[in-house]
């Protein structure tokens, strides 16, 4: 039986997330080197994240060897579960990527710092508060790289999305751990299914009925 929980979750909106993918930061020098190209890094890490709903640690530890992009996948191989996952990426970030991995080798990292390296969680959630502050997201409590995760969830469900399918594209090893965090969410999506019903629609103000 499944227990009902409301954790509190944040999201962002879709144009939070847009803000987020688009607005740039200027980067001065690191050990007398110019790394301005930072800036389009982070920005495809925000849009990686958004699209794909994969964890921070996740896309961090992501190499390119892992990446299909003539199919438009990755597939992550270090995850919580110890399980294989395959996440699917659009057009656009496709063309990012491939501009982001050019002349790196297939052992090397996706995303990578001004030394090449694994990006550190606490340097890359600097950036992300960085870039909300400058783009003009009020509440910057909210900003954290896991809040992506939480967005791509909501948005999923809340267009229908039977939750069984958004749970294995969260890479969850059951569906309770779905259910326990977004419950809530799949509770309006089924009253918003319900009121589809021939019988249910009469009483339903129309432009609920195209909602």
């Amino acid at each position: 039986v499944f227990k009902k929980t409301k954790p509190n979750i944040v999201i962002f909106t879709v144009e939070e997330v847009k803000l987020l993918e688009e607005t740039n930061l200027t980067y001065g020098q690191f050990r007398g080197r110019v790394v301005s190209f930072l800036d389009f890094r982070y920005r495809t890490l925000n849009r990686f994240l958004a699209e794909t709903g994969c964890r921070f640690a996740e896309a961090a530890d992501l190499q390119i060897m892992h990446l299909n992009l003539s199919a438009g996948k990755a597939t992550f191989i270090e995850t919580k579960t110890n399980e294989n996952r395959t996440v699917y990426i659009t057009a656009p970030l496709v063309a990012q990527l491939t501009i982001l991995t050019e002349d790196f080798g297939p052992e090397d990292l996706v995303f990578r710092n001004a030394m090449e390296k694994r990006i550190h969680p606490q340097d890359y959630i600097s950036d992300l508060k960085k870039r909300a502050k400058l783009a003009g997201i009020v509440n910057l409590k909210k900003v954290h790289p896991h809040n992506f995760r939480h967005t791509y969830a909501t948005m999923l469900l809340e267009a229908g999305v039977p939750i069984t399918e958004v749970s294995k594209l969260l890479g969850h090893k059951d569906i309770q751990t779905t259910y326990d965090t977004y419950m809530h969410l799949a509770d309006k999506t089924l009253q918003k299914a319900a009121m589809r019903h021939p019988l249910v629609r009469e009483s339903v103000d129309p432009n609920e009925t195209i909602k």
